[in-house]
């Protein structure tokens, strides 16, 4: 699979950057990336299903420096939506995450 050797490319690059080049290489080649690609109903869909389970945990944390990098985290993906889940569920979230901002 042609995936999987191009995963393995960028596992092995991550695997051996270090210091400020692998933050960049974490930041801007792979997070970055999907974010600036938002608008894609697989791209959103995808990161709606990766940030679920985390995001609104992070951003209610006890800690600060969580809930900090959760609000960043949270400002680059806004807003985390599933398309494939209707307008109203649609309209549900996106209201949520306004109410969260606020």
């Amino acid at each position: 699979m042609v995936t999987a050797h191009i995963a393995e490319i960028y596992f092995r690059a991550w695997k051996k950057a270090g210091g400020d080049f692998l933050e960049k290489m974490e930041s801007s080649c792979i997070v970055s990336y999907f974010h600036s690609r938002k608008g894609c109903e697989k791209v959103d869909k995808m990161l709606s299903n990766l940030y679920k389970p985390i995001l609104w945990k992070a951003l209610s944390a006890p800690n600060f420096e969580v809930r900090a990098n959760a609000t960043l985290l949270f400002t680059e993906a806004f807003p985390v939506l599933d398309m494939e889940n209707g307008n109203k569920s649609t309209d549900e979230a996106t209201q949520k995450q306004l109410d969260t901002v606020m």
